[in-house]
């Protein structure tokens, strides 16, 4: 993880996947997977972005919460 201050003031926090997350939850189904992941980060006050790298190819958007 790094965490780093943009000009416009917003904090960049950057995740890779492989090394920020952890699985919690897989459940298998006939045509896709599903993956579960928790990332632990701390957010500066104020406005704040977050970037996450190394997420699967076929990830479908939609499905991110």
């Amino acid at each position: 993880m790094t965490a780093g201050l943009s000009s416009s003031l917003i904090t960049s926090i950057t995740l890779d996947t492989a090394t920020d997350s952890k699985i919690s939850n897989i459940n298998l189904y006939s045509s896709r997977a599903e993956i579960s992941r928790i990332y632990k980060f701390s957010v500066a006050q104020g406005a704040n972005q977050l970037v996450i790298s190394n997420l699967p190819d076929v990830l479908q958007n939609e499905t991110l919460r």
